[in-house]
């Protein structure tokens, strides 16, 4: 792009490549963070690593589109190519005397078939998947629908999207500060957070004039920032060590793997109905995520049927996460789904008893 002769299917390889090797890197490196700080640390530390990586995720655009408006577009890769060689340099600069190695899941037919089994038996995991599935596919899609908006609605240009791509900036990186200093997790409050994103896409889609719209985009970033690290970092602290891999995976799919779908469905509705009809099916999409989120179940029977698996995996005390822990009543079972606190006896017995994590704990 710096010598500005670019061809559709130089573009069209170079995506395929990027999102192939992000498919085996986002998973990766999402469950490398145990093996860095152990069980102890481990919510403060998917917390805070999840919401760093969210924050980036929103605040990335913003910047590329100041560079892609003074330098030129083909500086944006540039400075992102620069961006990984401190990545690199971090990564060869780590002691791994001092990491806290997981074993690896041994290799075996079926690894695929029994982490979706898993997911799909774990509340505390699938239904953050279907929520992020429905907002991955239909709302996160701002880099159709504002510009469109910029464009169409308010008849602006570059700066006019650089105004709310700006703004989306700015909110989530309040949005990013909020969640990492209450850091907590669990459904009921990811279902709060995607009741949130669906005010805040709703007020953008009615925003009657441009200054409203940059208003309603910080709103819109810091419900972005929220929904995206409360669910990842729920579904990575329910699950257990030999899943975790798999459970990223699946969730990396329904953040970046709905694109395909929503993206075409939200520039068409945009061209036939306009941008404000684009959000506003965005907004409807965080309702029925809510739906989702508040949908009843039985206590002994996961959300897509078959027996409730043990949703939480243990992060303190000396025995394994993978060992066999006993089985929760089933109305405590149903309300640790819901994100309620349930207070119980510690599991074990001796000086290795420990109480599991509860999903409403406050961190900080």
């Amino acid at each position: 792009m710096l010598t500005r002769d670019i061809r559709l299917w130089q573009v069209v390889v170079l995506a395929l490549v990027f999102g192939t090797l992000s498919a085996a890197d986002n998973p990766a490196r999402q469950a490398f963070v145990q093996e860095l700080i152990g069980r102890d640390l481990v919510r403060n530390a998917v917390t805070l690593n999840t919401t760093v990586v969210n924050v980036a995720r929103v605040v990335g655009p913003t910047v590329a589109a100041v560079l892609a408006s003074t330098v030129g577009l083909g500086w944006c890769f540039v400075v992102n190519a620069v961006s990984f060689g401190f990545v690199i340099a971090s990564l060869l600069s780590l002691d791994t005397r001092r990491l806290h190695p997981v074993p690896p899941v041994p290799r075996s037919r079926g690894q695929l078939r029994a982490g979706l089994r898993y997911a799909a038996r774990v509340p505390e995991i699938a239904r953050p998947l279907l929520m992020m599935a429905l907002i991955g596919a239909f709302t996160f899609e701002f880099e159709v629908s504002l510009p469109l908006l910029a464009e169409k609605t308010f008849h602006g240009g570059d700066t006019s999207y650089s105004w709310l791509i700006g703004a989306l900036g700015t909110g989530a990186v309040a949005g990013g500060l909020y969640v990492a200093r209450l850091a907590r997790t669990g459904v009921a409050r990811l279902t709060r957070a995607a009741l949130g994103y669906a005010i805040a896409v709703g007020l953008l889609a009615a925003a009657p004039t441009f200054p409203t719209a940059v208003a309603a985009c910080v709103l819109v970033g810091a419900a972005t920032v929220t929904f995206l690290t409360t669910g990842n970092s729920t579904i990575q602290l329910a699950s257990e060590a030999g899943y975790r891999g798999r459970v990223t995976a699946l969730w990396s799919m329904a953040l970046v793997g709905t694109t395909p779908i929503g993206s075409p469905i939200i520039g068409a509705l945009s061209d036939v109905a306009g941008p404000r009809y684009a959000l506003a099916l965005g907004a409807a999409a965080c309702l029925a995520a809510v739906v989702v989120g508040r949908w009843p179940t039985d206590g002994r029977r996961a959300l897509f049927g078959g027996p409730v698996t043990s949703t939480r995996p243990f992060i303190t005390g000396s025995r394994a996460e993978g060992d066999a822990v006993r089985p929760p009543a089933s109305g405590v079972v149903q309300q640790m789904a819901q994100g309620v606190p349930c207070p119980g006896p510690p599991v074990g017995t001796g000086s290795g008893a420990r109480t599991t994590a509860r999903s409403d704990e406050k961190i900080f």
